[in-house]
C-alpha cells in the first residue's frame, strides 16, 4: 500500500506505506499494519528541512476493512502530542513533535510518522471465494471525526498541501500469516525442540504465537496429536507434515486457528 505526496510548495516530501496481502476466512479475520513514513525531497531549499508537526487523514471501504489501533511508538523522536480518530472508512491522525520548535523532525532519511492496525471485516466478507482489492486513499477535509482534516506537513509554521497518490489492500479468502507447519519454537528448522514446544503449549501453558504451526497434522485443531504426529515425521518415517511445510506459505486450509506471529518467513 503506498503512499506517495508530492507537495505544490517548493518543500517536497514523499509519505509511503506498505502494498498489502491479506488473508482471511469466513468466521476468522485477517488483519494488518500499516506504517505510514515519509522522506524529505533532497533539492528542496533548506533542505533538511525540520518538520514541526503533521496531520494524515485516510479513507476506506470500511464493509471491508476495519481500523483497530494507532500508534505513534514507531516515530523516531518523541512527539509532544499525537492524537487520531478512527471510524467507518476514515482515519485522521494529528502530531505535533515540540510544542516549543526547538525540537523538530528530520527527515533526509525515511522515518516512521504513524502505525495504523486494521482488520479484515467479517460481515463484509462473508462468503467471499475470490480476492479482492479495496483502495486505501488520501483525502482531505476528511470529517468522520468531526472537524475536518487535511493531509498536511508543517515546516515551522507553514503548512504543505501535498498532492496524493493512492494505494489498495489485497484480501485473499483461505490465506494468512506465512509460516511453516511444525515449526513451533518459530526457528526456520523443524526438530524434536518444535515437539517439546508444542507438547509444552498443550498441557503446561507454554507460549505459541502461531497456532497453525502446532496443528502438526493439519486437522484444524491443536492437540495431543499433533505432538505424536511431529515425532513420528522426526523419529518413525511417518508423513511429512502438510502445506505450508518446509517452505513458507499460507495455510490452505480453512479452520479456525490462527497464527498471530510468526518471524521466520519473510
Amino acid at each position: 500500500m503506498g503512499f506517495a505526496i508530492f507537495l505544490n510548495d517548493v518543500k517536497n516530501f514523499t509519505i509511503s506505506s506498505f502494498d498489502h496481502s491479506v488473508g482471511f476466512f469466513d468466521f476468522n479475520t485477517g488483519s494488518f499494519a500499516a506504517t505510514l513514513s515519509a522522506i524529505e525531497d533532497s533539492s528542496n531549499s533548506g533542505y533538511p528541512n525540520g518538520v514541526s508537526g503533521y496531520s494524515l487523514a485516510m479513507v476506506f471501504d470500511g464493509s471491508l476493512i476495519l481500523a483497530t489501533s494507532l500508534d505513534s511508538s514507531v516515530v523516531p523522536t518523541s512527539l509532544a502530542f499525537f492524537d487520531g480518530q478512527y471510524g467507518d472508512g476514515w482515519v485522521t491522525i494529528g502530531a505535533v513533535i515540540d510544542f516549543n520548535g526547538v525540537t523538530t523532525l528530520n527527515l533526509s532519511s525515511e522515518s516512521n510518522l504513524a502505525q495504523v492496525t486494521f482488520d479484515t471485516n467479517p460481515a463484509g466478507m462473508m462468503g467471499q471465494t475470490t480476492s479482492v482489492n479495496t483502495p486505501i486513499s488520501w483525502q482531505n477535509r476528511d470529517s468522520g471525526g468531526g472537524l475536518p482534516v487535511d493531509t498536511l506537513i508543517v515546516v515551522g509554521s507553514t503548512p504543505m498541501a501535498p498532492q496524493f497518490v493512492h494505494g489498495d489492500v489485497t484480501l485473499t479468502p483461505g490465506a494468512s500469516e506465512t509460516f511453516i507447519r511444525a515449526d513451533v519454537n518459530d526457528d526456520a528448522t523443524i526438530n524434536i525442540a518444535d515437539a517439546v514446544a508444542a507438547l509444552n503449549y498443550l498441557f503446561s501453558g507454554g507460549p505459541a504465537t502461531c497456532i497453525d504451526a502446532v496443528d502438526t497434522n493439519d486437522d484444524g485443531q491443536a492437540n495431543v496429536a499433533d505432538g505424536v504426529y511431529l515425532l513420528a515425521y522426526l523419529f518413525s518415517g511417518g508423513s511429512a507434515p502438510p502445506s505450508p511445510h518446509p517452505g513458507c506459505g499460507a495455510d490452505p486450509t480453512s479452520d479456525p486457528l490462527d497464527c498471530a506471529t510468526y518471524t521466520s518467513c519473510p
